[in-house]
């Protein structure tokens, strides 16, 4: 059974220890530990911060998290940009779609007109984005920036 609820970051990293090095899977470390530690600094006190976990077989095995700050998602200071993490034996089964798509109702109910996100190109999980109405907007050498619109 798997159960998705709203967490808060500090929460998910004690449930779920291993997120800085599945979260790192696809970065170089030394990209990733900055990256990582942008993505969760001061990380639920902010208005536009927010989390949800998913839960299976009574242990957290992935979590998705919004915020608008200047990363490698930023488009704008009103879009959320995400980040997204499941442990790699958990990958493949629609977990990280859920994820998404629960998070992005959210959004919605929230009033927010689009979220964004940065992917490595080689990452498969950018097929995914694009099945869930995520867009490239831009890109740089590595990475396809991409943006769906809410409403």
């Amino acid at each position: 059974q798997l159960i998705f609820f709203p967490a808060d970051i500090t929460w998910v990293l004690m449930h779920f220890p291993q997120l800085p090095l599945v979260f790192s899977y696809y970065l170089p470390l030394r990209h990733f530990c900055q990256k990582f530690l942008n993505r969760l600094s001061d990380f639920g006190h902010e208005p536009d911060d927010h989390a949800l976990a998913a839960e299976a077989d009574g242990a957290v095995v992935g979590a998705v998290w919004v915020r608008i700050m200047d990363d490698y998602g930023h488009v704008d200071d009103e879009t959320p940009s995400f980040a997204i993490s499941l442990y790699q034996e958990y990958r493949g089964q629609r977990i990280g779609t859920e994820l998404m798509r629960n998070m992005l109702s959210l959004l919605e109910k929230y009033g927010y007109r689009r979220a964004s996100l940065a992917v490595q190109k080689e990452n498969y999980a950018a097929k995914m984005y694009q099945k869930l109405g995520f867009e490239i907007v831009n890109e740089n050498e590595s990475e396809y920036i991409m943006v769906k619109r809410l409403r």
